[in-house]
Parts: structure tokens; C-alpha cells; sequence
């Protein structure tokens, strides 16, 4: 079942996180091609979206003994949309201290335990974050992005233009400007109305069977 996003408020980016795990749990089994049944509305299905390719390509994995600079795999992390705390509790957060780095997938059930020997992953763990204690062990991971809106540093300052352009001199909309400025990278929905995308959720269907049923 893919839920509908909440209606969005420009003034706030906030987002429940059951939620935004529910539909990129769908995102993930929909792009992974493997047959499945999904339920949603019709407003969710005709949402706009990031266009399949891009929001597919923004996905990455990490293997044993692949090289990975730690400082650049936290940006790229960050860059997703992923929270840096202490310690990881919750889906979409990540920690990094000394050589390892800790990081919950927003689709996954368990964490994982990144192990650095230099810049080369020495292992890949499981583990249970409220005991903080390892389950097991894998090969390779996938992460995805931990929303559905990211975007590029000049998609963000493109929006961020239009909308000074457009609402600057409107009293009320000075301080999200200015709220958007300190932090672009976390205010990726509302500048993503204001980005023309031809992307939907029917994009990342593929060949498939879609039944509309209205209810009585």
C-alpha cells in the first residue's frame, strides 16, 4: 500500500517519517522489477515526482573491500537526505566516528555497519538499533535516497530565484525565503513545486496493469 503524502505546507517541511517510509518502501519494489500488487489513490498515483531515471539514479551500493572515502560517503549521505546524529535510532539518520559509520535506510528493517580499514570497507554489518548490537553480516548494500524530492544545487538556486521573484515583496513569504536560504538542501518539497518535472508515480510502473476503481 503506497499512502498519500499529507497536504504540504510551504511554510514547513515536515514530513512523517512512517509515511515517507511506507512510499519508498513502494519506490524500491517497483524499480527492483519484481511482480507486486500496489494499492494507492488516484492522487497519489498522479503526483508530481522526480523522474524515474534520476530519483534511480541517485540510489547507490557499497560492497566489501570496495574504496570509499568515509568523508565523502557522510556528504553523500547528507546530500540525500539523511540525518547526521550521534547515534543512529531511527530510519534515515547515519553516525560517523573514527572508522565507522552506522546507517539506516529509510526501506530497511535493520541498520547497517560500515567498518573502514583506511578507505577500503573491511566489513558490512547488521545491527539492531536499540541494542546497538550486531545481527549478521552482508556482502553489499543498497541505499536509497532518504526522500523523495532531492534535488541539485542549481535546481535549488533556479527554484529559490523564481520564488523570491514571485513572492519576495508578499509580507509572510520573506521569512521562508530567508529560511530556504540558511538551508536549500532541507527544503527540497517546496522548491520542487516550483521546478517544471514531467515525472509521476505512473513512471516508475513500467509495463503494467493499472485498474481504477471508483468506490460506491
Amino acid at each position: 500500500y503506497c499512502p498519500a503524502e499529507p497536504i504540504h505546507d510551504y511554510f514547513a517541511d515536515v514530513h512523517s517519517q512512517e509515511i515517507n517510509h511506507q512510499r519508498l518502501v513502494v519506490f524500491e519494489q517497483l524499480l527492483s522489477h519484481q511482480p507486486l500488487v500496489v494499492v494507492m489513490g488516484a492522487e497519489t498515483l498522479l503526483k508530481k515526482q522526480l523522474p524515474r531515471e534520476k530519483f534511480q539514479g541517485l540510489a547507490f551500493s557499497l560492497a566489501v573491500e570496495e574504496n570509499w572515502d568515509p568523508v565523502i560517503l557522510t556528504n553523500r549521505l547528507f546530500e540525500l537526505g539523511y540525518e547526521p546524529v550521534s547515534q543512529v535510532e531511527a530510519r534515515g539518520q547515519y553516525a560517523h566516528r573514527g572508522g565507522i559509520i552506522d546507517v539506516f535506510s529509510t526501506t530497511g528493517q535493520e541498520a547497517y555497519r560500515i567498518e573502514f580499514f583506511g578507505d577500503m570497507i573491511e566489513s558490512l554489518r547488521t545491527f539492531d538499533p536499540q541494542t546497538q548490537l550486531s545481527s549478521g553480516s552482508v556482502d553489499q548494500v543498497i541505499i536509497l535516497p532518504g526522500r523523495e524530492i532531492i534535488l541539485d544545487q542549481d535546481e535549488r538556486a533556479k527554484a529559490l530565484k523564481q520564488i523570491t521573484k514571485n513572492y519576495g515583496e508578499i509580507p509572510g513569504y520573506q521569512a521562508l525565503i530567508e529560511r530556504i536560504s540558511e538551508d536549500p538542501g532541507g527544503h527540497d518539497e517546496t522548491l520542487f513545486a516550483f521546478i517544471k518535472s514531467e515525472g509521476m508515480l505512473t513512471d516508475y510502473l513500467g509495463d503494467a496493469l493499472v485498474i481504477w476503481d471508483e468506490p460506491p
